[in-house]
């Protein structure tokens, strides 16, 4: 009884920490993303097409259903 317990204490906190993990990975991503959309933009304000539109695939790469970034890159093309 006494190592049923303690397995299923093991799990829950295993999962526990896998799901705040996961929330940070995905902060962490997002935040990728955003910062290779802002650069992106600025390399488009400056001209340089081509690095902008590398810029705003990468960040697509951390962030599919980033919409600006499909816009942007558009605008770019």
């Amino acid at each position: 009884m006494k190592n049923r317990k303690a397995v299923l204490c093991l799990l829950t906190a295993g999962l526990l920490l896998g799901f705040a993990a996961s929330g940070i990975a995905q902060t962490s991503r997002r935040e990728s993303a955003n910062s290779y959309l802002e650069r992106g933009n600025q390399w488009l304000k400056k001209g340089e097409v081509e690095k902008a539109i590398e810029d705003f695939s990468f960040a697509l790469s951390f962030d599919p259903a980033l919409d600006q970034a499909y816009f942007s890159r558009g605008v770019a093309r």
